[in-house]
C-alpha cells in the first residue's frame, strides 16, 4: 500500500508540473485512488484520466472530484 501511495503522489507531481496546476485536494486523491486500486497498472490507469481531466480543466487551481477516482461518474 505504501509503494502505491508513493507511485500516487509522484504521479501526482508530474501532472502538476506538465500543467503547470496546484491539485488543492492532493492528500484526498490519493487516499481514495490508492484505496480504489489493487495494482500498480490499476492505480496508472485511474492517474491517467485524472491527468487528461486536469488538462481538460484549462485552471491553475484544481479540485479533483473524487468520485472520478471511485468510478462513480
Amino acid at each position: 500500500m505504501e509503494e502505491l501511495r508513493k507511485e500516487a503522489l509522484m504521479q501526482l507531481a508530474v501532472i502538476e508540473a506538465i500543467h503547470e496546476v496546484k491539485i488543492l485536494n492532493k492528500e484526498e486523491v490519493v487516499e481514495v485512488a490508492v484505496k480504489a486500486s489493487r495494482s500498480r497498472e490499476e492505480l496508472l490507469r485511474r492517474m491517467t484520466a485524472l491527468n487528461t481531466y486536469v488538462a481538460l480543466q484549462g485552471r491553475r487551481e484544481v479540485e479533483i472530484p473524487l468520485e472520478l477516482l471511485r468510478g462513480e461518474k
